[in-house]
């Protein structure tokens, strides 16, 4: 209605329309939604919990495959289907992080906290650049 798409008639029309049972009816789908989102979630946050266990299954049988073939003094060995090899890939520890000249360093970039702006600009201080808008929002209980 705002962006004068239908007139101010049909609106009335159709708002007389949604009846008390139109409005539970909306209210009854977006509970299931809901539910259904929690549902998701749970089911998602099961499955990671099984993938980190295989992820940890894996790395531990690698380190046995190593740990055998250092043992054993061999670099590659062929095992049905399969072979084995050891490599060694070179990679950097930091030892004091202090030390490290800026040339080797990246910056990062800054991460705004919009919860102390909307603090400030609740107390009345005035933030450059930033404002508190209020959007519309649904409550069902």
């Amino acid at each position: 209605m705002q962006s004068d798409e239908i007139d101010s008639e049909t609106f009335a029309d159709t708002f007389e329309a949604m009846s008390a049972d139109k409005i539970e009816g909306y209210c009854q789908i977006i509970r299931q939604l809901s539910a259904d989102e929690g549902m998701f979630k749970a089911e998602i946050d099961r499955l990671n919990k099984h993938k980190k266990v295989c992820e940890n299954a894996q790395a531990r049988l690698k380190q046995r495959l190593i740990d055998y073939l250092t043992t054993a003094d061999v670099d590659r060995i062929k095992a049905g289907t399969f072979t084995v090899s050891v490599s060694s890939t070179p990679s950097v520890n930091i030892t004091d992080e202090e030390k490290i000249p800026n040339e080797y360093r990246i910056a990062q970039p800054y991460k705004i906290d919009k919860n102390a702006i909307k603090t400030a600009l609740r107390t009345d201080i005035t933030v450059p650049g930033a404002e508190i808008v209020y959007t519309k929002g649904v409550r069902i209980r």
